[in-house]
């Protein structure tokens, strides 16, 4: 396997490593470089070897990028591995020059992100620079495109992205990165406690990567301020920690909004079920982010919390639903749709607890092993 970051937490890697150990292949990863961690070392019972320069994956028309991905495939090569599976678009170019140094070998892509309907460059600061973005972006585009002609095996995020990626690839599947929980154990930890919140105050959880603005992410919490709603943020990107400080500076949010060190899925599971409802707020002007089904959505479904979401299409195919335990916003009603879901609190927590079991790896790692199974004939 590779990836592009340095293996300290990946929820999605995480299991489908532990599911392939378990169903006895041998697995070897090749994650990025870290300053922190081990060069080589064993996890889930895996070696994990940090070698990957991401600086240099990222920048597609460099020699350093080309120079890398000739030396990295050829260490890769040595392995006499039977499968390379690459976890998103910054190392498919390795795996494909594997895969043309020995064709027998099976390439699969699990894109993480759909790279077409991402739009990276957007976050880019100046013209120039998000001109540079852009141009690297169409490069990345091209190179994956390219990939997708030869690779054995196709992972996707959701149905609708699987289905808009190459179709004439025989081997593919979606898999939601669910939890790889099989039940809810309700913590004796309450976070209203924990944190010194009235217990009859309303409490939200964010959890993840922060996609948006900070200044959008202010306006959010102000409105959850004006309603009387405290809310976690649960992550440990430098992103939380830089927004951490802002809002600590701001005497009337820093009472409302509170950030709490990472957590694996399991614990943060266990912790979140104590929450009134969960929150989701992705960029919807972002095809990859509207059609993908967040990482987010299965914790609060499996912790039994209503979600008050963007208008995600996945959000908003379920609010139509019976039974329903979602809420969608927007920005011009972010504070409208907030009092509809708190006035309908309970019934909406009803419904959550009647759907808990619906999203579990358990479900999702048969898709996966059949996938493998395939490929290798086992």
């Amino acid at each position: 396997m590779l990836l592009d970051n340095p293996f300290l937490s990946d929820d999605r890697v995480e299991k489908e490593v532990k599911s392939l150990v378990s169903n006895n292949y041998e697995v070897v990863v090749y994650a990025s470089q870290s300053n922190t961690l081990p060069g080589e070392e064993t996890k889930f019972k895996v070696t994990v070897k940090r070698i990957l320069n991401v600086e240099y994956l990222r920048k597609p028309f460099s020699k350093e990028f080309k120079k890398h991905t000739k030396a990295i495939s050829f260490l890769i090569s040595q392995e006499k591995a039977d499968v390379i599976h690459c976890h998103d678009y910054h190392v498919l170019n390795i795996g494909l020059a594997v895969k043309k140094q020995t064709p027998s070998i099976k390439l699969v892509y699990d894109a993480h992100e759909w790279l077409k309907g991402y739009h990276p460059y957007k976050e880019a600061k100046g013209f120039i620079n998000k001109v540079k973005a852009y141009l690297v972006w169409q490069k990345e585009i091209m190179n994956e495109t390219i990939a997708l002609k030869h690779i054995d095996a196709l992972i996707s995020i959701s149905e609708p992205i699987l289905n808009f990626n190459n179709k004439k690839i025989a081997h593919r599947t979606y898999l939601y990165n669910v939890p790889d929980v099989s039940k809810v154990v309700t913590s004796d930890i309450d976070l209203k406690d924990l944190l010194g919140i009235k217990s009859n105050q309303k409490l939200a959880v964010f959890v993840g990567n922060i996609y948006v603005s900070n200044n959008s992410f202010l306006k959010f919490a102000e409105a959850l301020y004006n309603n009387d709603v405290s809310m976690v943020v649960f992550g440990n990107k430098k992103r939380h920690d830089e927004l951490k400080d802002t809002v600590v500076s701001l005497p009337k949010l820093s009472k409302h909004i509170f950030f709490h060190d990472y957590l694996t899925q399991a614990e943060r599971i266990n912790i979140i079920s104590s929450a009134d409802f969960g929150v989701i707020f992705h960029p919807i002007d972002r095809p990859s982010n509207y059609y993908s089904m967040s990482n987010r959505w299965f914790e609060f479904k499996l912790a039994g919390l209503p979600i008050f979401s963007s208008e995600i299409e996945a959000a908003l195919k379920s609010e139509e639903e019976p039974n329903s335990s979602v809420t969608t916003f927007n920005k011009s009603n972010i504070e409208k749709k907030l009092k509809s879901l708190l006035n309908d609190l309970e019934n909406m927590k009803l419904a959550a607890n009647s759907n808990m079991q619906k999203y579990t790896w358990e479900n999702e790692e048969p898709k996966l092993l059949k996938l493998y199974n395939d490929l290798v004939e086992k």
